[in-house]
């Protein structure tokens, strides 16, 4: 008869649980992989496929014994947590270039419900964002997020969190929001600047014309036009967002 004594089953559950946390947290809150869409047993299916591989691969470092487990498996979540929240930072960045532009486009009023979010989202924030998940997937970043957590279970093994924590680069991430977010919006905000001096200008020489009333439709259709217009330039600064930040990741 095959037995196990209390520490080896302890040291053998420890080896599959820990990469589990971590894997898990990521499912939790990292793009595609924690949406809706996805439902929470296929996460927990696909999470326990993934760190179950890692763990017969010899990824997973020895794992802490006793008391030391519960913390070790906070640490986990913590890390599966950060990468999927970071990697989130440049949803939030679309996000923020949406408002930006539909404000000056006078689209400030109108929002539209995200499933994803489960709140209520701009219109043109909620277009940069489905870009963005539709960049992201083509550019197989569900799938680099899923190696990076399994390079991650190497090279940041447990209890090396807090010898390895830098909270100025943590502080530097949130500038991915608003770098990204200007990035995307700035082709859209100077065009609508323009237009804007420009029915200033109008509203100056000629005082009886209703600015207010042409000024709404014309700024609606300048918006459009420049998103059309510029549509490689914010693209191609959502793609360098997505790029960013999964290099980080994979570093």
């Amino acid at each position: 008869m095959v037995g196990f004594t209390s520490t080896e089953l302890a040291a053998l559950l420890a080896a599959w649980w820990l990469p589990f946390c971590r894997v898990a947290a990521l499912f939790s809150s990292a793009p595609v992989l924690s949406h809706r869409a996805f439902p929470v047993r296929m996460r927990l299916a696909a999470a326990l496929v993934i760190s179950a591989a890692v763990a017969a691969g010899g990824g997973a470092p020895a794992p802490p014994q006793g008391s030391l487990m519960i913390l070790a498996a906070a640490e986990q979540v913590a890390i599966g947590l950060a990468m999927g929240f970071t990697m989130q930072l440049v949803f939030a960045g679309a996000n923020l270039a949406g408002e930006l532009v539909g404000l000056q486009m006078g689209l400030g009023f109108g929002t539209l419900f995200d499933p994803a979010g489960g709140g209520q989202t701009p219109a043109v924030g909620a277009f940069f964002s489905i870009t963005a998940l539709l960049l992201f997937v083509g550019m197989d970043g569900h799938l680099v997020l899923i190696q990076a957590v399994a390079v991650s279970l190497r090279e940041l093994p447990p209890g090396a969190l807090v010898s390895r924590l830098d909270p100025v680069r943590l502080a530097q991430a949130g500038e991915v929001v608003f770098r990204t977010g200007l990035s995307i919006a700035l082709p859209a905000l100077a065009g609508l600047l323009l237009v804007n001096i420009a029915f200033g200008l109008v509203a100056r020489v000629s005082p009886q014309l209703n600015v207010f009333a042409v000024g709404f439709p014309a700024t609606l259709f300048a918006g459009l036009a420049l998103l059309a217009l510029t549509v490689p330039a914010w693209v191609a600064a959502i793609a360098n967002a997505i790029g960013t930040m999964l290099a980080t990741l994979g570093r």
